[in-house]
């Protein structure tokens, strides 16, 4: 392969500076709204920085604490801000994109790698949406998943891979795993095809005489995972791996994956076209999807195609044919498949922009006709994500349930209003407590024991962090009560209150209604929600 040109390291450099600009671009504007999740990593980080040493995602043993970890340093190297966790998150994604071309250089070759690092760079709203926001280890699920792909290709390019290079590619695993479990689908076809090429050419023993350095460098890479599963058992964390923090689905498996299979052709399908927002039911380029259903389709028959060529590109081509699958199947299989937001689909974005890169620059059709397919599929690329960004619309937004999605713009004022009534303790909703416990420095403590849902259904699992619930409740004045529109909500407390002979005031400010001054203590057990 020739030297790499520095006019192409030049377009390198120079797509992914626009690929971060533009995500810069839209923090600065307020197009992607600070949410309850990442609320969360960044009181983690937080905390890091004083001491703690958390494993995983508050609240969650299937999301390791690394995105937290990488926060913590940002927070030290930039300040504790918004900024910084999206300056963070962006990097973690630029690396993952620098990965990514590294790959396609290698099995597909320059110019197919510069087409797909374009595709990445100006990808559609949800893949700008979930590696700008950040839901605790996605970018690090790309980053480890790409590193991972990068180390294979090599592998696979030796006749008798060496410790070295299987003991990298075991932390790469290892810690993807930890980060994120989404990197199995990474992981797993790699290594069924070599196992695979091994059984093929009855060269089992001498090819994988040093695979026990995979095992050495998956332990060490998963070493907080394993000390979480010394320490609590291997249920806890068996559970939440295949779903059980969104397993609320009733019926058969039967039914479940007739369910699973209509979420994703209905919703899965089009946020990979990438002619749906994950938040959203409607379709931003309903006139598009027919032309990019039929390039897409293109690509993916250019892709099994090149299952059968041999060397990097087969091998590349045959594992990421994998991951589709793989992925795919565990959506169908697992509780995942209850939530078609998008964000389990991106590493098949991501592998697709490299196949539609590859496509574009050797596939069969005529020149003109690949210039237009890729011209319609960025340009629907950036007009979903300024689509989303209208004024009438919530922005890029994580949530996509529609009661949760409240209007974080009024945080300050209702932060202020807090501090000037001197009510600093006190409950509320998963979407409003921690943002507001983040934003005012944890000066106040909201908990979020109050239900969000529009039929006053709760979930124990968003109490994230238990101690600020154990302030308040230990707390001798009576608790501030905040919550978003919600009619029957409203009334409920107002009933509950006046049933208990309590006195209170009322304020609203934006998307908030604050219940204040209350004339005594009250426990959110005391409405009658339907606590599990």
């Amino acid at each position: 392969m020739r030297r790499f040109k520095n006019t192409d390291f030049l377009v390198v450099l120079f797509i992914l500076g626009l690929l971060f600009a533009f995500r810069m671009i839209l923090t600065i504007q307020g197009s992607v709204p600070f949410n309850a999740d990442e609320a969360v990593v960044g009181l983690m980080a937080r905390h890091i920085l004083e001491g703690e040493r958390p494993i995983f995602f508050y609240g969650q043993a299937y999301m390791g604490s690394l995105d937290a970890f990488l926060i913590a340093a940002g927070f030290r190297i930039f300040g504790d801000s918004v900024m910084s966790i999206r300056v963070i998150q962006s990097l973690l994604y630029l690396f993952a994109a620098v990965m990514c071309f590294t790959v396609a250089k290698k099995a597909l070759g320059e110019k197919s790698a510069l087409f797909g690092l374009g595709l990445l760079a100006f990808g559609g709203v949800t893949l700008v949406l979930y590696t700008s926001a950040t839901l605790g280890g996605y970018n690090e699920a790309l980053l480890f998943g790409a590193a991972q792909m990068v180390m294979a290709v090599n592998m696979s390019q030796t006749h008798n891979p060496s410790r070295k290079m299987w003991l990298i590619f075991g932390i790469f695993a290892g810690a993807g795993f930890w980060a994120n479990a989404l990197t199995l689908v990474f992981t797993i076809p790699i290594l069924l095809e070599f196992l695979f090429r091994a059984v093929k050419e009855k060269q089992f023993q001498r090819r994988f005489s040093y695979s026990i350095w995979l095992l050495f460098g998956a332990g060490f890479g998963a070493l907080p995972w394993l000390f979480a599963l010394v320490k609590s058992g291997w249920w806890p964390l068996l559970s939440e791996l295949t779903g059980s923090a969104v397993a609320v689905e009733g019926g058969s498996f039967v039914t479940r994956l007739g369910l699973h299979l209509l979420n994703f052709v209905l919703f899965g399908l089009p946020v990979i076209l990438g002619v749906r927002a994950p938040w959203s039911a409607d379709w931003f380029a309903l006139a598009a999807a027919p032309f990019l259903t039929l390039i897409w389709g293109l690509i993916g028959r250019w892709a099994i195609q090149n299952t059968k060529v041999e060397g990097a590109r087969g091998f590349f081509y045959k594992t990421s044919l994998g991951t589709f699958s793989l992925l795919i199947l565990l959506f169908l299989l697992t509780s995942f498949g209850a939530d078609p937001s998008g964000r389990y689909f991106l590493p098949l974005i991501v592998l697709g922009s490299l196949w539609a890169g590859d496509w574009l620059s050797s596939g069969p059709l005529p020149l003109r006709l690949k210039i237009l397919a890729y011209v319609l599929i960025i340009g629907v690329n950036i007009y979903g994500v300024f689509w989303a960004t209208r004024p009438d619309r919530p922005g890029l937004t994580t949530q996509f349930y529609a009661p949760t999605i409240v209007d974080h713009s009024y945080d300050q004022e209702l932060i202020h209003f807090l501090e000037q009534t001197g009510e600093t303790r006190g409950y509320s909703t998963y979407w409003i407590a921690y943002p507001a416990v983040y934003h005012s420095q944890e000066k106040i403590i909201l908990s979020p024991r109050l239900p969000y849902h529009l039929d006053l259904r709760y979930t124990p699992r968003d109490d994230r962090i238990p101690a600020y619930t154990d302030l308040v409740s230990r707390s001798s004045k009576p608790p501030v009560l905040v919550i978003q529109p919600n009619e029957l909500l409203e009334n409920r407390i107002r009933e509950r209150l006046s049933a208990l002979a309590i006195r209170w005031q009322e304020e609203r400010i934006g998307d908030y209604l604050i219940f204040y001054q209350l004339s005594r203590k009250v426990d959110p057990a005391d409405f009658g929600f339907p606590f599990p």
